[in-house]
């Protein structure tokens, strides 16, 4: 699950990064394993897109700075 939310987000952001994680399930079968991965997927779609929103915020700000910035001087 979690080599899934990091290959689509960094894949995405054209980002690399280093992150280890998983879980365990005692007698967990094939659809339960679908399941995970679907869930995963779905995760990471939903990140990305406040991820997107967060960078089109922090985009603006520094606009707004460099703007701030130019017009001190």
């Amino acid at each position: 699950m979690t080599r899934i939310l990091i290959e689509k987000i960094c894949g995405k952001m054209e980002i690399v990064i280093v992150c280890i994680g998983g879980f365990h399930l005692d007698g967990i079968v094939k659809e339960q394993i679908k399941e995970v991965i679907e869930v995963a997927e779905q995760m990471s779609e939903e990140i990305l897109q406040e991820l997107e929103k967060v960078f089109v915020i922090l985009y603006k700000l520094i606009s707004i700075f460099i703007i701030f910035k130019s017009c001190r001087r």
